[in-house]
């Protein structure tokens, strides 16, 4: 009887040649598929705009406004003829509600980090001054925040979205894959907007209140993320566009 001259691996034994070079080769292509595989997923991913924390830490002279969502309003300027409006947040999934309502109507120091997408802001309030009485409000002591200028109804398409995950806190911030997040940051008071989608455009942003321009109840939790057609009254608060419209006026598309 002759010998075989098949190799056989055995565990307490050196690895045959030739069951090492298949061993090898098959981890190289393993490893190389893996990372191919990798890179291919990454780029398939659809492009979630520019947004982002920027800036750094910074403080803003303006008029507090608590509702329908906190804000500040700066006074209009070359670049802002109808003024800047600037949306606030607490740190995580919490809006800023409670720390506004004391500072109402004020002249107030606002301290944060931007978060920035597309040229729309959101301010994540933080840092020494938070909300806080204006040190110096000489500087804009006649400035009266003008009132909501009414443009209209519409109808408009889009998706709903919250401001702060939206804008770039997370990565992605929008789309059936963020609903859960971003209902839950609605529920904390961060505020719902409409993003109506536009070819080779940003996309515009209108923030959302109810019909009476109040911050929306849980009703619109149930349209977050699936596109929707809005009906509603549309005004300009500053640079801001808003949208005022109730849950019998959305509907899915």
């Amino acid at each position: 009887m002759s010998r075989s001259s098949n190799e056989f691996f055995v565990g307490y034994l050196k690895t045959p040649p030739k069951l090492a070079v298949f061993l090898t080769v098959v981890s190289v292509l393993l490893v190389g598929l893996g990372i191919g595989g990798g890179f291919a997923l990454l780029a398939g991913q659809p492009d979630y705009g520019d947004g982002g924390f920027k800036g750094g830490y910074k403080e803003h002279l303006g008029v507090l406004q608590a509702a329908p969502y906190p804000m500040l309003r700066l006074p209009p300027d070359e670049a802002h003829p109808d003024g800047r409006t600037i949306l606030l947040s607490n740190p995580g999934k919490r809006g800023a509600q409670k720390r506004a309502a004391k500072h109402d109507g004020q002249i107030v120091d606002v301290g944060g980090v931007f978060i920035t997408r597309e040229g729309t802001r959101l301010l994540q309030v933080g840092g020494a001054a938070k909300i806080r009485p204006a040190k110096e409000p000489e500087s804009i002591q006649g400035f009266v925040p003008a009132a909501d200028v009414p443009l209209g109804p519409v109808t408009l398409r889009g998706e709903i979205v919250d401001t702060k995950c939206y804008l770039g806190a997370m990565r992605p911030g929008e789309g059936k894959v963020h609903r859960a997040c971003a209902n839950l940051c609605l529920m904390g008071g961060i505020p719902p907007m409409l993003a109506v989608f536009h070819e080779n455009e940003a996309p515009t942003l209108l923030l959302l209140t109810n019909a009476a321009g109040e911050a929306f109840d849980a009703e619109i939790l149930d349209y977050v993320a699936p596109y929707v057609s809005v009906e509603g009254e549309l005004f300009r608060r500053g640079d801001l566009l808003m949208l005022r419209t109730d849950a019998s006026r959305i509907g899915f598309l």
